[in-house]
């Protein structure tokens, strides 16, 4: 995994030289397929996301967040060696964007993204080897493009939170989607949290 971005730095929650915060925090991969798929990850305080009186971004730890770039089968092979150096018996989520078909196209890279996602998630159902050795399948969270703010504003909210990337913009759109799914979260609880996330006791007292 590339170094991520320490986000909230003074509260001091996540530890810059310790490569195991990477596994250790609850983490959100969200992938925004198509010819250039944007992939965004989030760690973050499980216990802050949960706490209904501040606003969900106060959670965040660190993210990262880049694109896949080349043929179809590179990008979800790709993706899918991403999801594994997080993969944990706890703590990882993968979200997909769905698609929707807004307008029809003759270019042969029209249906790119449902074609990547469905071998992302052949790949999760399959089951992957964590970096830990053990196969766990997993199947993905699921939100449409209109559950996002796309275009100017939502970017404008992005570059607000400091979390805003130039590039293309599947990029964006994949931490759209992370903060979106981040909400949802908090709004649905802890017993929806810990169904899709699982739960280290550890998290509580960090």
């Amino acid at each position: 995994m590339p170094t991520p971005v320490v986000y909230n730095k003074e509260d001091g929650a996540w530890n810059p030289d310790n490569t195991d915060e990477m596994q250790f925090w609850p983490r959100i991969i969200w992938g925004d397929c198509g010819m250039q798929s944007g992939v965004t990850v989030i760690w973050f305080h499980p216990i802050r996301l949960l706490d209904p009186t501040q606003a969900s971004t106060r959670s965040i730890l660190a993210y990262w967040s880049s694109y896949l770039d080349g043929p179809e089968n590179e990008q979800a092979r790709e993706f899918l060696r991403l999801c594994r150096g997080l993969g944990g018996p706890n703590g990882l989520r993968v979200g997909l964007e769905s698609f929707t078909v807004e307008r029809i196209a003759k270019e042969s890279t029209f249906l790119s993204s449902p074609r990547i996602a469905s071998k992302i998630d052949f790949g999760l159902w399959s089951g992957i080897k964590d970096h830990d050795g053990v196969v766990r399948r997993r199947s993905p969270s699921w939100q449409a493009p209109g559950e996002i703010m796309k275009g100017g504003k939502g970017d404008e909210r992005l570059k607000l939170l400091g979390l805003h990337r130039p590039g293309p913009d599947h990029i964006n759109d994949a931490t759209k989607h992370c903060l979106t799914h981040l909400g949802k979260m908090r709004n649905a609880g802890f017993g929806t949290f810990e169904k899709m996330y699982g739960w280290e006791p550890d998290w509580k007292d960090a």
